[in-house]
């Protein structure tokens, strides 16, 4: 079965706005027919046969007119002219008043095809209305209204995909949702790691029907996506997926990597093709430190996971420079003499900045000071340089003063750099400002909302000493 089907109204309005298409969505429950005008992609417009839910009977409703019998009369009296437009030309209702119950009437009809539904057909037309009939809301907030007052949670479980697919978080959704509510949160929370639909149903938070309804709604949305199982097939498929389109954006539990480590080479480790350039090996390792690194540094951690850990993260590096080697010898292999620095050519800054980085990596802290020293003329146009110079004088209680200036300076020259706030929070932690770490914490959070570090140390330093109200 592939999903989502080509005849779920939801995601048939979703590939219109997507596509910025204009036409005209009837759909039909015989006897009854609702039509859903879109224009470029916008909701526009709607009607339907079904006599509550025509203009007059919701005048009646408000008690604009005072029966059905008056709006008869009405409609017998205003000739060719619109119901409404009669209306406001007679004193009897407002513009403002007469805008509001026509959009409740376009929600309502929505609403109502969405539910009901049993056929569909899409009519491509380039003016699907009249441009004076356009009454354009926002079809965010009609889809998610929709499904969330629906009193029918259980037609959920048969939109959602079948129970053996995977779902992964997205990165950019389809349509924008200002505020999620919290059992939203809860299902996403779920999937700080690839999932499938199974497991998610079978979780005791929410029920089945509640759990496929918001399901539904997120992969509607975009906030996740659903993959078939032949997708996750391949080397180290249910670990993890840091930058792995196929699977989730976040790390796997690092116990289940733990117990799993030994037994594979080094590339299904990394989730990378056997060939992968350095480049793309060099990604990887950082991401997976910034990972493990806050985890064996957790105070609360006991002694045997800790082992664990350092077993884990020191596989990682033995991997790492295996694949680094090989890497480097492939590129070598490529470039041959061309990649040779031609004698008494200087280094340019940016080799000058990986060398001094590599120190600090390998613990050289002395080595990168006299290179920092050395070669600042060059460098001090550049960010990075403030950067590792704070990360240099850091080490020192007696430079301390010095590392945060540094530091400072790196953020004017770049205040948006994710890797350079959290540098800095790192350094605020560790002289124990805490509070200002926290809000370089926050800051990067503010960025990125989905930034695993960033959480990881928040929670870590909130745990050590007190948290801010």
């Amino acid at each position: 079965m592939s999903w989502p089907p080509k005849n779920d109204i939801g995601f048939v309005v979703r590939r219109i706005f997507e596509e910025k298409r204009s036409g005209v969505i009837r759909a039909l429950h015989p006897p009854v027919q609702r039509s859903l005008y879109f224009d470029d992609g916008r909701f526009v417009f709607a009607h339907s046969n079904v006599k509550r839910e025509k203009l007059g009977a919701l005048l009646v409703k408000y008690e604009i007119l005072e029966s059905m019998e008056e709006l008869e009369q009405m409609i017998k009296i205003k000739g060719q002219m619109r119901l409404g437009e009669f209306l406001m030309n007679q004193g009897i209702i407002a513009p403002d008043e007469l805008q509001r119950i026509l959009d409740e009437q376009m929600r309502f009809i929505f609403s109502q095809a969405f539910y009901s539904s049993t056929q569909l057909q899409w009519i491509e037309k380039e003016q699907p209305i009249y441009r004076d009939l356009e009454l354009p809301i926002e079809l965010p907030r009609v889809l998610e209204d929709t499904i969330l007052n629906d009193t029918h949670p259980e037609r959920y479980l048969r939109k959602i995909p079948p129970e053996d697919y995977w779902l992964v978080i997205t990165e950019k959704s389809v349509f924008e949702r200002p505020h999620l509510q919290s059992e939203d949160n809860l299902i996403l929370s779920m999937l700080t790691r690839a999932r499938q639909v199974k497991d998610l149903l079978a979780e005791p938070a929410l029920s089945r029907e509640e759990t496929a309804r918001r399901l539904y709604l997120g992969l509607l949305f975009g906030n996740f996506d659903a993959r078939p199982p032949e997708s996750f097939q391949g080397a180290a498929k249910d670990l993890y997926s840091l930058t792995n389109p196929q699977l989730n954006a976040l790390p796997p539990e690092w116990e289940q990597f733990a117990e799993k480590i030994d037994t594979m080479k080094p590339h299904e480790a990394f989730a990378l093709p056997s060939d992968a350039p350095l480049s793309q090996v060099n990604k990887r390792y950082r991401e997976l430190c910034d990972w493990l690194h806050p985890i064996y540094y957790n105070p609360d951690l006991d002694a045997e996971a800790k082992r664990r850990v350092k077993h884990l993260i020191d596989r990682i590096s033995e991997y790492y420079d295996m694949l680094k080697t090989r890497a480097l010898a492939k590129k070598v292999d490529h470039l041959k003499v061309v990649a040779r620095k031609p004698p008494g050519q200087p280094p340019t800054p940016d080799q000058i900045l990986t060398r001094i980085r590599h120190e600090i990596a390998r613990g050289q802290f002395n080595r990168a000071a006299d290179l920092l020293k050395k070669h600042g003329p060059a460098l001090q146009n550049r960010a990075e340089y403030y950067l590792l110079s704070g990360i240099v004088l850091s080490q020192q209680r007696e430079t301390w003063k010095q590392a945060e200036s540094a530091f400072k300076r790196a953020l004017e020259m770049d205040p948006e750099n994710i890797d350079f706030l959290l540098e800095f929070a790192g350094f605020y932690n560790l002289i124990g400002l805490k509070i200002k770490a926290f809000h370089l914490l926050r800051k990067v959070l503010a960025l990125d909302p989905n930034h695993f570090r960033a959480r990881e140390l928040l929670r870590l330093y909130q745990k050590e000493g007190e948290a801010p109200s």
